[in-house]
């Protein structure tokens, strides 16, 4: 909190810096432009420190930077600079003359148009998903939304507000031809798919007449044809009549208190069968999944399995997905994320908090039992399946 609470100062004394040489400056120069130019300056300082710092944090956790937020932040901020540029008072003459080039718009904006349309490059080829408020949302919505967005931005400051402003023309006609590009790309990629898949493959050679696949055609130039055999026309049934019980089968599924049908339960990976107290403990501490190994053993943060050499090292695990994190470390996360780094799971005081001995000792038994935890991990994660639907 404290490192917050410094990173909160330094913004209002930058703030107040470029606010108070604004102020001075529209006194010398009677006007309210300089005030404003100076106080959107202070503002793109601050916002910058603050995008630089949310990088360099991700960075320092092994965190993807596939977030809303660095695709919408550096193409707003540009943007804004240059409608900003065209009424700025410092820095605004152009360079090329004729054409708007200032440069308070190549300083400040060009190096966000560069970033935020590498990420929306990414978002639309690279990204499978991006990240929302601790949601999953699909990558290439969120990229045509953003690249669709800004382009008309672009497209209407040339319009409004500077006629001849290069940076815009530039980057609206690249998100343009990006768009078009992309577009095409998908168009293709599905025609390739559903003409080279194995249904459509055989309509078309049903229209041929031809009632095989599409990869026995040269299989069958290959083969020499068969002669015909005659079947007999009429076949002895040797087999003895089956006995039909007199007995009404019940055929109405059962049903319970409520009155509804009972869905196949899966049996719990705790039942009757799986008494041991160990086991149970041992299952509350390992990682969900299909099929677990001893890479989901490692920390979110330094990829390194718990060991028993800092025996004061607690290790923190996620309710959710309950892979293990170091506590220094989980601590260091949540200054600036409430969210699994993995599942993105918000964690509110729920978590697990146990001794790295303690951790050791689950790893080492998890990996003399690996297949029986291996499937009491998979029979829970179908009832949980289970209990959602």
């Amino acid at each position: 909190m404290e490192i917050i609470k410094r990173i909160q100062l330094s913004y209002l004394i930058i703030l107040g810096i470029g606010v108070g040489i604004g102020i001075v400056d529209s006194i010398l120069r009677l006007s309210i432009f300089p005030f404003f130019s100076w106080s959107f300056i202070a503002s793109w300082i601050i916002g910058t420190i603050y995008y630089i710092q949310k990088i360099r944090f991700n960075q320092r956790f092994n965190v993807r930077l596939n977030q809303v937020f660095f695709i919408f932040w550096p193409n707003m901020m540009g943007t804004a600079t240059l409608a900003f540029g065209s009424i700025s008072v410092i820095l605004n003459e152009s360079i090329l003359g004729v054409v708007h080039f200032s440069i308070f718009t190549l300083i400040l904006a060009l190096p966000y148009q560069i970033i935020g349309y590498i990420f929306i490059w990414k978002s639309l080829g690279q990204y499978r998903f991006v990240f929302f408020q601790g949601k999953e949302k699909n990558a290439k919505a969120v990229g045509f939304f953003f690249l669709t967005f800004f382009m008309i931005i672009y497209f209407s400051i040339v319009a409004f507000v500077s006629l001849l402003d290069l940076l815009a023309l530039i980057f609206g006609l690249a998100m343009l031809i990006l768009f078009i590009e992309r577009i095409v790309y998908h168009s293709t990629h599905r025609a390739i798919l559903v003409n080279s898949s194995p249904r459509r493959a055989r309509s078309r050679n049903t229209a041929r007449g031809l009632d095989i696949p599409a990869p026995a055609l040269s299989i069958a130039a290959e083969v020499p044809p068969v002669t015909s055999r005659t079947r007999p026309t009429q076949r002895q049934n040797t087999r003895t009549p089956r006995r039909v019980s007199t007995r009404s089968r019940q055929t109405t599924p059962r049903r319970n208190e409520h009155g509804h049908a009972r869905r196949p339960s899966v049996n719990s990976p705790l039942s009757s069968n799986n008494k041991n107290k160990k086991d149970k403990k041992i299952l509350d501490l390992l990682p969900t999944g299909m099929n677990i190994d001893i890479n989901d053993f490692k920390c979110l943060f330094c990829f390194e399995i718990p060991n028993t050499n800092n025996r004061n090292r607690k290790i923190v695990i996620c309710p959710k997905c309950k892979r293990p994190a170091h506590l220094d470390e989980w601590n260091a996360w949540k200054t600036t994320s409430p969210s699994c780094p993995r599942c993105n799971a918000k964690i509110n005081g729920s978590q697990k908090i146990v001794s790295s001995q303690t951790y050791v000792k689950v790893v080492k038994y998890f990996s003399k039992n690996k297949e029986k935890f291996k499937k009491l991990t998979r029979m829970a994660v179908l009832q949980s399946v289970q209990r959602r639907n």
